[in-house]
């Protein structure tokens, strides 16, 4: 028997913030981008998601392997005691 009630792959997803460019809040793209990539390439770093926000605005997401956005991922470090 399932623990919990599957999400419906229908479910349109809609985030609490607005979303603009990168450009739109002064954020080079290619900035960005070289965070990223550095980020990913770093073997100590254990990241799932990276979003950056500016001026209440989400101008870059991006989620490391083998995380992904399009799945939910609840996560409880200390459950039990």
């Amino acid at each position: 028997m399932p623990q919990k009630i599957p999400f419906p792959a229908s479910t349109e997803y809609t985030s609490p913030l607005p979303r603009m460019t990168p450009e739109e809040a002064g954020v080079p793209s290619d900035w960005l981008y070289n965070l990223y990539s550095t980020l990913e390439k770093d073997s100590e770093a254990v990241l799932h998601t990276v979003i950056f926000v500016r001026h209440g605005a989400v101008v870059a997401e991006a989620s490391f392997r083998p995380y992904s956005t399009s799945i939910c991922t609840l996560h409880t470090p200390c459950a039990r005691v």
